[in-house]
C-alpha cells in the first residue's frame, strides 16, 4: 500500500502534540546537561583527561586504536566521538563532557520511541503518553544528569541500549529486514561503549529466548530476520572481536579486577548479598557515596519518583509473564548486575543503564495514576486539568530538587577540588603556556597524570616531576628561565630552592577557589644562575661516565634501633636509558643470625621512585634522601656505609670508579658510621 501525501500530513497532524512535547522535553534535558558545563563540574578528572588525551591523538592522526589498554582498558566509542569534536571544533577540556551531554539528550529522546514500541498494547495514544513520561522523567533525573555531565564512557551505554532494545522488539513484531539490521548493529555497537554495555547483548538474547518459549510460532516466522540481525551484529563486532582474539587478557581483565574482592573473594555469597542489599537501599534511602559519581548518599530516586516506580513495579509483577512487564523487571535486574557483583556498590556509573527500565517503569506508574484519576473524576476536562496540574507539580518538584542538589549542593562543594583535579588542570594549563625552551620542574605530583598531559596539549614530556618531600632536583646552572612548580603539600622545596637560588622569585600562584588557600606556585629562576649549595661531605665516584656521586649528608654517629638518614648528591653527566636502583648497605662483622655482614639495607629507585634515572637530564643535581632502619640488636661499634647502583632486572651493578681506579665489586665504601649506646 502506497503512503499518500495526505496520509503523511495526517500522521504529523495527529502526532503534532507529541512531537512538540518531545521537543520541549529534549530542550529541558539539554538545559540540565549543558547549563554551566564549562564550570560544573570544575577541573578535569583523571579518567576524563585520559579519554580526552586519546581523542586528541586520534584527531591528529597519531593513532587509530580499536581498544585502549591503558587505564585498565577503555572501549572506544566515547573517545572517537570526542575525537570527531576535536577535529571539527578544536580541543577543549569540556569536549568529552559535551559528547556525554549530547548523548544524554539523544537517550532521552530515543527512550520515547522505545516506550511507544513496548506499550503498544495500551493503544497508540496511551503508548505515546507513557513514552513522553519516560523521556520526561529521564530528562530531569539527577542520576542521569550527573553522569551525562562527565566526560567519560558510561553515558554511551544507555545511548546504544535504547535503539538496541527498540529494534530487537520491532524485529520480532514487524519482521522488517531494516529493523533486523539495526537491531544487530546497535546490539553489537553497545560493546564499544563501556564494560557494563556487555549486558545489552544478553538482554537482546533474553528477548529472543522469551519469544522462543512463549511465542514460538511468531519466532519461527522471524528466523530469517534474526539471522540477518546476528550477521549484522557479527560484522559490527568483528574489529573489536579480532582485538580480543589477539589480546584475550583484556576481555576480562577489568571485570576480574572489580570482582576480585567480592564474588572472587573468600565469601562470594556474602558479597553478593551485600551488593543486592546496597542496591536496594540505594533506591530511596542511601546510594553511591563517591563525590565524583553522586551527591554522596543521595538515593537514586526522590520520594515522588520512587512512588511512581513502586506503582509501576506492582503493575509489572501482576502481569509478570506478559510483554513488556517481564522485560522491564529482567532488564532492571540485569542492568544492576555490574554493580552488584563488583566492589563499591551501588556504583552509579556501572549501573547507569538501569535508568532506562527504571524510567520506563516510573512512567508506567505515573500513567496508571493519571488513568485512575480520569476514571474517577466524572468531568473529563476537570480530570485532565487535575492530571496536568499534578504532572506539572511532579516535574517541578523532581526537577527543582535535581537542580538544587546538583548545581547548589554538589556543584559548590569544596570536595570537588580534589575529586575533579581542579588544581592539576590549572597547573597544566599554566605550564602549557610557558616557552618551550624553558625547563619546568614539578613537585610532588607524578608527571604521567592524564589531567596534566591533556591540559598541556600532550606536551607533558616537558615536565620534570619529582617528589620534593624525599629529594630535590635542580640544574647545576640555569641556561634558561627555569620553573619550579611546587604544590603546597610539598612544604620543603621552596625554602631549599630559595637558599640554592636566591635570585628566584614567585611569578605565578594558584589558589583553591573554594577556600582561598594557596594550592601551587611557580618559583622561577632566571638564566645564568649557579646552584649555591654543596654536600656536607664532598665525595667523588664516577658511575660509567654517566652518573656522578658528588657527596653526601649524614650524621655519622647513631644508636641501635634509630633511623639513619642519608642524603646522596647525584649529578648527571650523560643520559642513561637504564632504570637503576640505588642500594645502601651497613656493613660490619658477620651477623650470626643471618651469616651476612649486612646489618641494614635499603634498595630503592631514586627519589622514592619519583624521579627515575632514564628521566634525569644532563647537568642536573639530584639531592636524594634515604633512611636506613637500624635493628634494635645492632652491636655497638664501627660500620661501613656502602652505596651503589644496579639494574633491577638483570642484577648487574653499574661500573663505578674513583680518581684512583675502580671500586671493588662496583661498591662505593662511602664512610664509617659509629654506633654508640643511646
Amino acid at each position: 500500500m502506497t503512503t499518500t501525501h495526505t496520509d503523511k500530513n495526517s500522521f504529523w497532524t495527529e502526532r503534532r502534540g507529541e512531537i512538540v512535547a518531545l521537543l520541549l522535553i529534549a530542550a529541558l534535558a539539554a538545559f540540565f546537561r549543558f547549563w554551566q558545563l564549562d564550570t560544573t563540574p570544575p577541573g578535569l578528572h583523571y579518567d576524563e583527561a585520559f579519554n580526552s588525551l586519546y581523542s586528541l591523538r586520534i584527531s591528529r592522526g597519531e593513532m587509530l586504536p580499536i581498544f585502549m589498554p591503558e587505564n585498565n582498558g577503555e572501549e572506544p566509542l566515547h573517545i572517537y566521538l570526542t575525537a570527531l569534536y576535536f577535529y571539527l571544533v578544536g580541543p577543549t577540556p569540556i569536549g568529552g563532557r559535551l559528547v556525554s551531554a549530547a548523548s544524554g539528550v539523544v537517550t532521552v529522546v530515543s527512550l520515547y520511541f522505545l516506550a511507544v514500541e513496548l506499550f503498544r498494547g495500551y493503544g497508540r495514544k496511551a503508548a505515546g503518553q507513557i513514552g513522553l513520561l519516560a523521556s520526561l522523567f529521564l530528562a530531569i533525573w539527577y542520576w542521569s544528569i550527573h553522569y551525562n555531565r562527565i566526560g567519560m564512557e558510561p553515558s554511551m551505554a544507555p545511548m546504544m541500549a535504547v535503539p538496541a532494545m527498540l529494534f530487537i522488539w520491532r524485529t520480532v513484531r514487524t519482521g522488517a529486514m531494516r529493523d533486523a539490521i539495526l537491531a544487530g548493529f546497535f546490539t553489537a555497537a553497545s560493546l564499544y561503549t563501556y564494560q557494563a554495555g556487555r549486558t545489552i547483548p544478553v538482554m537482546a538474547f533474553l528477548v529472543v529466548l522469551y519469544h522462543l518459549l512463549f511465542a514460538r510460532p511468531l519466532l519461527r516466522q522471524r528466523l530469517p530476520q534474526l539471522g540477518v540481525a546476528l550477521l549484522a551484529a557479527a560484522l559490527t563486532f568483528l574489529p573489536l572481536g579480532l582485538y580480543f582474539l589477539r589480546h584475550p587478557e583484556w576481555l576480562l581483565m577489568r571485570p576480574q579486577q572489580t570482582t576480585a574482592a567480592t564474588i572472587g573473594g573468600e565469601s562470594p555469597w556474602v558479597s553478593l548479598w551485600q551488593g543486592i542489599t546496597a542496591v536496594l537501599r540505594g533506591f530511596a534511602w542511601r546510594s553511591d557515596t563517591n563525590w565524583r559519581q553522586n551527591l554522596p548518599g543521595r538515593p537514586m530516586m526522590d520520594w515522588l519518583q520512587f512512588a511512581f516506580y513502586v506503582i509501576g513495579l506492582a503493575a509489572c509483577l501482576r502481569r509478570l509473564k506478559d510483554n513488556p512487564y517481564w522485560f522491564l523487571l529482567v532488564w532492571t535486574a540485569l542492568s544492576f548486575l555490574p554493580t552488584i557483583l563488583t566492589e563499591y556498590p551501588p556504583h552509579h556509573g556501572r549501573s547507569l543503564i538501569a535508568t532506562l527500565p527504571l524510567a520506563l517503569t516510573m512512567a508506567l506508574g505515573a500513567w496508571l495514576v493519571g488513568r485512575e484519576i480520569l476514571q474517577r473524576v466524572p468531568n473529563r476536562r476537570l480530570g485532565q486539568g487535575i492530571v496536568l496540574a499534578g504532572l506539572a507539580a511532579a516535574v517541578f518538584y523532581s526537577g527543582s530538587r535535581a537542580y538544587n542538589d546538583y548545581f547548589h549542593q554538589w556543584g559548590t562543594s569544596p570536595w570537588l577540588f580534589a575529586a575533579f583535579d581542579v588544581g592539576l588542570r590549572a597547573i597544566g594549563e599554566y605550564a602549557g603556556k610557558l616557552p618551550d625552551e624553558e625547563p619546568i620542574y614539578l613537585t610532588p605530583i607524578p608527571g604521567d597524570w592524564y589531567t596534566l598531559t591533556f591540559a598541556m596539549d600532550g606536551r607533558d614530556k616537558r615536565l620534570r616531576t619529582y617528589n620534593g618531600r624525599t629529594c630535590l632536583v635542580f640544574p647545576a646552572e640555569t641556561t634558561q628561565t627555569t620553573h619550579q612548580l611546587i604544590v603546597s603539600e610539598d612544604g620543603r622545596s621552596l625554602a631549599r630552592l630559595q637558599a640554592i637560588f636566591p635570585q628566584g622569585r614567585q611569578v605565578w600562584q594558584y589558589h583553591n577557589p573554594y577556600d582561598g588557600s594557596l594550592y601551587a606556585f611557580d618559583y622561577a629562576i632566571p638564566p645564568g644562575q649557579r646552584a649555591q649549595t654543596q654536600p656536607q661531605f664532598p665525595f667523588q665516584a664516577n658511575f660509567a661516565d654517566q652518573i656522578m656521586l658528588q657527596g653526601y649528608d649524614l650524621e655519622p654517629t647513631t644508636a641501635p634501633g634509630q633511623p639513619l638518614h642519608l642524603r646522596l648528591w647525584w649529578y648527571l653527566a650523560a643520559p642513561t636509558p637504564i632504570n637503576y636502583t640505588v642500594f645502601i648497605h651497613l656493613i660490619g662483622e658477620t651477623n650470626p643470625a643471618t651469616g651476612s655482614p649486612v646489618w641494614a639495607q635499603r634498595d630503592t629507585r631514586p627519589c622514592d621512585n619519583a624521579y627515575l634515572t632514564p628521566r634525569w637530564r644532563p647537568g642536573e643535581i639530584i639531592a636524594d634522601e634515604y633512611t636506613l632502619d637500624l635493628p634494635t640488636d645492632l652491636p655497638i661499634g664501627s660500620y661501613t656505609l656502602q652505596v651503589g647502583l644496579y639494574d633491577w632486572f638483570t642484577g648487574e651493578r653499574m661500573a663505578v670508579q674513583s680518581a684512583s681506579g675502580p671500586f671493588e665489586n662496583n661498591v662505593v665504601p662511602l664512610t664509617a658510621v659509629q654506633v654508640v649506646n643511646p
